[in-house]
């Protein structure tokens, strides 16, 4: 989400190489090129042109944070509401009807929320911060 996030951010200026968007998150290079490589499958960011970094596939608008998460995590949070026989009590479980409820929710918010709501939230947060140096 972060990368994602960085991205977004400078959506309308030049490529970012990998090297930079791990120094301004503080994310191993290594671990930001498997994810890229997954995001980039996922056609959610592409490389520019020349080769020289990356951006968004799309504008931040048209990104659900839907689409980035279940990139990465199951669909369901918990296993037992992904598939009926698991356990033997799945029929008569009250928790599982309401880890699903829950699930569902949270589904339905990550499909409601686009990547650009986040940028904004991030720069409102941004403007009231600021750091002092000695």
């Amino acid at each position: 989400m972060r990368a994602m996030l960085e991205m977004g951010v400078n959506y309308d200026r030049r490529p970012l190489l990998l090297k930079d968007l791990a120094r301004a998150q503080g994310i191993s290079l290594k671990y930001l090129d498997h994810i890229f490589s997954v995001l980039k499958a996922k056609k959610l960011i592409k490389s520019s042109q020349r080769g020289k970094g990356y951006t968004l596939a799309r504008p931040p608008e048209e990104i659900s944070l839907y689409e980035i998460v279940y990139t990465f995590e199951p669909e369901n949070l918990i296993e037992c509401i992904g598939k009926d026989g698991l356990c033997m009590r799945d029929s008569l479980c009250g928790a599982r009807v309401l880890w699903s409820k829950v699930n569902t929710a949270i589904k339905r918010q990550f499909l409601e929320v686009t990547l650009a709501d986040v940028i904004r939230e991030q720069k409102k947060l941004s403007k009231g911060h600021k750091m002092y140096y000695i």
